[in-house]
Formats: structure tokens, sequence, C-alpha cells
């Protein structure tokens, strides 16, 4: 701004349009290009103006409607964490493990015991396991994991002693050989005769009703699977349809023995809701009152009331398979397989219609991250406001600088107006008063 005193309000106007930074505005100041130059300059400089409001009323909108965007990112890793397997037997009691109990035990036996005594164990259902091409101890390897349909296998049962592969392809996992005995069918699921299949995170639970695959006896199947880390927003973009909890699956509730997952956390609120109605809770129902009165009402509040108040946490992992299989064993290789899933005794045509291989590995040592980003930060801002400035006015933050300067200027120039008005002194404006005279005629005239 000039260092000359300006005299008027529109005097400090004409003195920012002339300097200002702005393209354009010294221009509507300017008397020597004439009147109708600085009003074509005026009315353009206000219509560039108008339309930027515009602009950045639509961006402030939009800015509030909390928008995002999806990036995918691929990172090669040099070694990964396995997931956790789950195997079930379809079968969920062997019968021939308890054909003496009587119907009247069933009031007094509880459930879990029915399930502890009466499940496939892991000598019954495993004939090899090896991991990463060295043959191991199943039972050592295995651990057992109780799900709402009785009791499964699980490979890496917590997340501290993970095994993790450092390599990918056939011979990089897990490899295991199962068989089932068609002799002890009851309950099954689908009415069918395998094993159910499960990968997923250690701190989830695995529900038996949701994503699975299902492993037939005769098959060998090749499983491969890329890991994925989905990250959502919480409130208020609410990325994943709803809010979630800010943080990974186990870090939430580090206190948790199993940590935190969505799935645990609406399988404990659907104990407790069927422990309330029922009055046992799944370790001390009967196997009447879990028939009866436990299953049932689990299921209901499992599907319905349970998922009230558990939030799905906003980073979690998935695992996207790959399946194929084949016959197994091969009519003229099985008698070669004998020394080392075998004994010679046990190798005849229903034994060899009872088994299942599966191999689990990754195909690749690539973590894919899906993750929802804001689409609009400060940077992000800044640019678009930045180039509106500057498209429609030529103006930069400087710009911004000098429109707070004159601010500033008219303020103190009219409070210093105001200020000098009030300390000027009052001066009357009465009219004089007006004297008659008497003339030597006797007429009156006006002083």
């Amino acid at each position: 701004m000039s260092s000359r005193r300006p005299s008027s309000a529109l005097d400090i106007v004409r003195q920012f349009a002339d300097q200002t930074t702005a393209h354009g505005a010294k221009y509507t100041v300017t008397s020597e290009n004439g009147r109708v130059w600085q009003t074509v300059w005026l009315a353009t400089i206000l219509t560039t103006c108008g339309y930027m409001s515009y602009q950045l009323v639509c961006l402030s909108f939009n800015y509030f409607q909390y928008p995002f965007q999806t990036v995918n990112r691929m990172t090669p890793m040099a070694s990964l964490k396995f997931p956790a397997i789950t195997i079930c037997d379809l079968n969920h009691i062997d019968s021939t493990k308890i054909r003496e109990y009587s119907a009247e035990v069933t009031e007094i036996l509880s459930f879990i015991s029915l399930i502890d005594e009466g499940s496939p164990s892991i000598e019954d259902s495993f004939v090899y396991c090896s991991w990463q091409g060295e043959g191991e101890d199943c039972q050592k390897l295995l651990s057992y994991a109780y799900t709402h349909s009785g009791r499964c296998f699980r490979l890496n049962q917590t997340v501290v002693d993970t095994k993790r592969s450092d390599n990918y392809g056939s011979r990089s996992g897990f490899f295991a050989v199962l068989k089932v005995n068609a002799e002890g069918y009851t309950v099954s699921d689908k009415h069918s005769l395998g094993f159910k299949l499960f990968i997923h995170h250690h701190y989830d639970y695995v529900d038996v009703n949701l994503k699975h695959i299902l492993l037939s006896p005769g098959f060998s199947y090749d499983v491969s699977f890329q890991q994925y880390t989905l990250k959502y927003l919480p409130s208020p973009y609410n990325s994943l349809g709803r809010d979630c909890l800010a943080g990974s699956v186990g870090d939430l509730d580090p206190g948790h023995p199993a940590g935190y997952s969505f799935s645990q956390c609406v399988v404990e609120r659907s104990k407790s809701i069927t422990a309330a109605i029922c009055g046992c809770n799944i370790t001390d129902c009967t196997v009447k009152e879990f028939l009866d009165c436990y299953n049932p009402n689990f299921d209901v509040a499992y599907m319905n009331t349970s998922r009230e108040g558990c939030l799905v946490p906003c980073s979690s992992h998935s695992y996207v398979p790959i399946i194929s299989h084949a016959i197994f064993p091969a009519p003229h290789f099985a008698w070669t397989l004998k020394p080392t899933f075998w004994q010679s005794g046990d190798l005849n045509d229903s034994f060899t219609q009872a088994v299942v291989a599966v191999n689990l590995h990754f195909e690749d040592l690539i973590l894919r991250e899906v993750e929802h980003v804001p689409l609009f930060n400060m940077h992000s801002v800044m640019g678009i406001v930045g180039g509106n400035m500057g498209l429609f006015l030529g103006a930069s933050l400087l710009t911004c600088v000098e429109l707070l300067q004159l601010t500033y200027t008219l303020i103190k120039y009219g409070l210093l107006k105001l200020m000098a008005s009030r300390r000027q002194p009052h001066v009357c404006q009465c009219q004089p008063v007006q004297k008659a005279t008497v003339n030597p005629t006797g007429v009156q005239a006006k002083a």
C-alpha cells in the first residue's frame, strides 16, 4: 500500500487495486483506457470472482460429504505369517464312540463332555502331516478348536507361536492326509461326508456356516491363497458402510486372551444372551438342554441381537483361495505310498475311498493392501483453492495477505474518522436575532 495518506475509503481501494498482485485489478481504476474498458475489466473480474466462489462452495459441500477413494498396493515380502487353518469333520459325533450311551444319559451329560468324548480326534482323522515338505507329528502340529458345531482341528492356534512362510509354492506350506469314518456317521452338515476347511486370521472365531471349502474323500486338493489387508475409514467417512474401530484385529483389546475381532465379539454376546435365556452356557448345558434351548436360541442371537454393539475393526486380513483338485490316491500309485502314509494292512479299496489330501500354501509372498483414504486432505484442498485463485484471478496466497492488509486499512481508516468526528468541537448554527428600529417617520424597519 502507498505511504500517501488516503483521503477516503474509495481512495484506499483504488490504491489497493493499482498495487495488488491480482491481475487485472489495476485496470478497473486506471482512467487512461477510458470508462468503457474500466467497465469491461470490472465486469470480467466480478464474473471470475463469482465463478470462483461457486467452485469453492461446491468444494465445501463435497468436502463435508466425506468422500474417499480406494488405493491398491502390492508389497513384496521376505516372509509372511501363515494364517490359521481350521479343519472340521462334517460328522460332528462319531457314533462308534458313544454306542454305550443311553437316551437317559443325554439329560445329565454335558454337551461339552459329549463333544470331547464323541468327536473325531486328531489321531482318528489325520493320517499324515508335513510342514514345508518335512513330515511332522500331527498331534504336536495341530490343536483342538471348539466351534458352535463341535470340535475342530487347527494349525496356528495362537498368534504367539505362528508359523511363517519364507517361500511360496506347493512345498512351502502345510500338507495333510485325512480320513473319514463312514461307520460313525451320525449328524452332518449338508448331509455330506468329508471335511470343511477354513482359512482365517488367528483372532477370528470360525463361523462354520459362512465361507469355507469342502473337502471330499477320494480327492487331493491344492489350495493356494493370497493375503489381503483391508483398511477402512471410521466415522465420519464410514467407508465400510458403518462405523468401525480404528485399529487392527487383535490390537484393539490386548487384555482379551484371544484378542479382539468382530466375530469373537458377536459370539461372546450371543453366548451371554443365550445363557440368560436357557440358564446354562455351552460348558455346562446338558445335551438335552443344548438341543432344546441353547442351540436354537444361540442361532437367533447370533444372526440378530448380538450384532448390536460389535464394531468391525477398521483394519482386517483376508485370504483369497485358488483351488484345484485331482483324484487321490492314484489307483496305480497307492501302494507306493504305504510306507509314508499308512500300514499295508490298512490299504484297501474302502480305505482309499475314505481319505482326502489337502495342500495349503501361499500363491506368492506379496502383501496386497486395499485401503480407503480420504479424497480431500489439507494438501488437496489448498491445491484446489490455489488453482481456482490462479486460474480466475491470477492471484496467490500473497494476494490473501494483501486482502487482509486492505481490510485492516479500511477498518483503521473508519475508526480514525469516527474518533476524529467525536473530538471536533460543536459549532452552533443559530440564526442571528432580528432587532426592530424606529425611524423618524414612525415606520418600523428591520435591522
